[in-house]
């Protein structure tokens, strides 16, 4: 996921920032700004007024901030312990600084840079005032800016040449800022010792000369390695200057280049800003951002008391108030359901009721009711075996096909008239008059054909005197 970074670099004379775009590639710059700080009453109104300056030039709102602060806020100390556990080392490293400080250590705030890691460990410790970086950040709020992370940019600028730059051998760092500069040694890919100085107008080659030779000697009595570097690189507002450049070369009886970190950095491009951009103002700034798109160890500032919120507590309020809204929501759903369930069961229970009141009335000799839907399905059945119902039974005639069948087996030319037909579940009574006995026998024997019928016999055949018509009964057996 891309995310976009702002390296902030604030300096006693001024701020410099730079965007940088962070995703699937590689990191690329797409913005940069400066504006002065000029000397004022309140360092708070001055910075916010260099920060809105630079938000007019570029686009800085939503992005993640690293800030650094100047280099005159910070000090460092080089310090060895017996042990290589970070928990151990934070919980001891007060302790080991108080006697070199200025200022109670309970107004400390420490971060440290592992130097080499063995037996025991030697480390590069970084000591700010609290209250100086509570004046920053709150300067920094008023600007709507709360960052990620706080360093001091000289020192991004070394980190990020030790690690992503793919230095190797003894080399020196020189930043010469306005009114602050600082000789770092890097030996093996790792800072070793940061030495500052102050720098005024009247400062010369002589005078940095002076200044590293001061650091190495201070290195020499750190380590047992030959501390002496083989180049130099140069950077900070004041370092631009070719002619210096050339004079510290001299001084130093080294190679001397200026550092340009977007060139040494591999995926940014090689000329990340086009010809506005210029890599003694800007690589500190983007030493910054480049903290932010991972890195090992590096300086950082926010801890304890002034460790940024994370993004879930500076929306707990929503989030509670957001929280207990779906709490309600839920609860009405489930009282909602509740009644409904209440309400259907009443439903359920007066249906049931009207069952057992509509089985009792239909089957009054059933007194135990335990089902009565069920109860009532298993009484019907037994009816429906002794009940003979046309057009149920089994394998019963209906009468439709009864009456269907009389009517074709009794020829129409013969003289016949039907006076009753009873349909019972195992036979029918056929009743009616005719003209002789013969006729009565020849429908009986027409009817005893048909395989629907197990027998036919003949009830009665009587010959009545007034009409001389023979009366006759005839029982079908089903």
């Amino acid at each position: 996921m891309s995310k976009t970074i702002l390296g902030l670099d604030i300096r006693l004379d001024g701020v410099s920032a730079v965007l940088l775009k962070s995703g699937l590639k590689a990191p690329r710059v797409i913005g940069f700004a400066d504006a002065a700080l000029p000397p004022a009453d309140d360092p708070s109104q001055a910075l916010g007024r260099a920060l809105a300056e630079i938000g007019e030039k570029i686009d800085i709102a939503g992005s993640d901030c690293i800030a650094g602060l100047p280099d005159q806020l910070v000090s460092y100390r080089n310090i060895s312990l017996p042990f290589t556990d970070e928990r151990k080392i934070r919980q001891v490293l007060p302790f080991e600084l108080e006697a070199s400080l200025p200022f109670p250590v309970d107004q400390a705030v420490l971060d440290f840079y592992p130097v080499h890691t063995a037996d025991q460990t030697r480390l590069l410790a970084g000591v700010l005032h609290s209250g100086q970086l509570g004046e920053s950040l709150a300067a920094l709020a008023a600007a709507s800016l709360a960052p990620e992370a706080v360093g001091v940019g000289g020192f991004a600028v070394a980190r990020c040449l030790a690690e992503r730059a793919g230095v190797d051998g003894h080399l020196l760092l020189v930043d010469i800022g306005a009114g602050q500069g600082q000789v770092t040694v890097l030996m093996a890919g790792k800072i070793h010792l940061i030495y500052p100085f102050a720098t005024g107008e009247g400062l010369t080659a002589a005078a940095i000369g002076a200044h590293v030779g001061r650091a190495l000697a201070a290195l020499e009595g750190l380590s047992p390695e030959d501390c002496r570097p083989a180049r130099a690189l140069v950077t900070g507002v004041t370092a631009a200057d070719p002619v210096l450049q050339a004079e510290i070369a001299a001084v130093l009886e080294i190679p001397v280049e200026v550092l340009d970190l977007g060139r040494r950095t591999a995926g940014l491009l090689v000329e990340p800003g086009g010809e506005d951009w210029q890599p003694c103002r800007f690589d500190r700034a983007l030493a910054l951002a480049l903290t932010g798109t991972g890195g090992k160890a590096g300086l950082n500032f926010r801890r304890g008391a002034f460790a940024p919120r994370r993004k879930w507590a500076e929306h707990r309020t929503t989030l509670i108030r957001l929280g207990a809204l779906a709490l309600a929501v839920l609860l009405l759903g489930a009282a909602n359901l509740g009644l409904e369930v209440y309400f259907m069961n009443q439903r359920r229970s007066a249906l049931d009721a009207e069952i057992a009141a509509v089985f009792r009335a239909t089957f009054p000799e059933v007194t135990r009711i335990v089902d009565p839907l069920q109860q009532m399905r298993v009484q019907l059945a037994d009816l429906k075996k002794t009940l003979f119902l046309p057009g149920e039974g089994g394998n019963a005639l209906l009468t439709i096909d009864i009456l269907q069948t009389l009517s074709t087996l009794i020829p129409a030319e013969t003289d016949v008239e039907l006076t009753q037909l009873l349909i019972g579940p195992e036979s029918v009574l056929i009743s009616g008059n005719t003209d002789t006995f013969n006729t009565v026998d020849d429908i009986k024997n027409r009817l005893e054909r048909h395989p629907g019928f197990k027998g036919v016999t003949i009830s009665s055949a009587t010959m009545e005197k007034t009409d001389s018509r023979v009366r006759f009964k005839l029982k079908v057996q089903l």
